[in-house]
């Protein structure tokens, strides 16, 4: 947290403690208001979200990983709209 200040730092320790404490293992903005338009237009919306970085220890995943999960999320999308359009 460089450049913070101490009460930038206390607000965000905060935060981190209430995640913890409301057992959340993951936060995303733009999916939120990725559904929210979908619902809006009336439109099907989706989201796949891969935790690239740990909210806690902001630990990133290597490349690799990276890679193969991004791989296997694709694949995860593609039989997704396969399935819906034979419904």
């Amino acid at each position: 947290m460089n450049g913070k200040s101490d009460g930038e730092k206390q607000m965000i320790d905060g935060l981190r403690d209430e995640v913890r404490r409301l057992g959340l293992i993951a936060t995303d903005m733009e999916t939120a208001t990725l559904l929210t338009a979908g619902r809006v237009l009336g439109a099907r919306a989706a989201s796949l979200c891969l935790g690239t970085v740990d909210g806690l220890t902001q630990e990133k995943i290597g490349a690799v990983e990276l890679e193969t999960q991004e791989r296997r999320m694709f694949e995860i999308a593609l039989d997704t709209i396969v399935a819906s359009l034979s419904v």
